[in-house]
């Protein structure tokens, strides 16, 4: 939580930091998203989406780990990724 805190207060330095940790002591979908939208939000949009494919190890039914990846798939310039993102989550949506 203290990651997520971080981030949101503009703090992604601070944010990777507490969130590597949690992963270090225990992987989760939820950790990996979470440091995925770090960077994000850092414009590391290629470190972002190899935590996203990670995030959707653990849930790929989930489709907001989709639609996350989609936008840095967009930002880098993989539009055919960004468009495959885009339908699967709406496709889990539909569920």
């Amino acid at each position: 939580q203290r990651g997520i805190a971080w981030r949101l207060s503009g703090n992604l330095e601070r944010s990777l930091e507490d969130l590597t940790r949690a992963i270090r002591i225990e992987p989760s979908s939820d950790c990996y998203y979470e440091r995925g939208a770090t960077y994000q939000a850092a414009g590391n949009h290629a470190k972002a989406i190899e935590d996203f494919n990670l995030s959707i190890e653990f849930r790929p039914m989930h489709p907001h780990l989709y639609y996350a990846r989609a936008l840095s798939r967009r930002a880098i310039g993989d539009l055919p990724g960004a468009r495959a993102d885009h339908q699967k989550a709406r496709e889990l949506d539909r569920r």
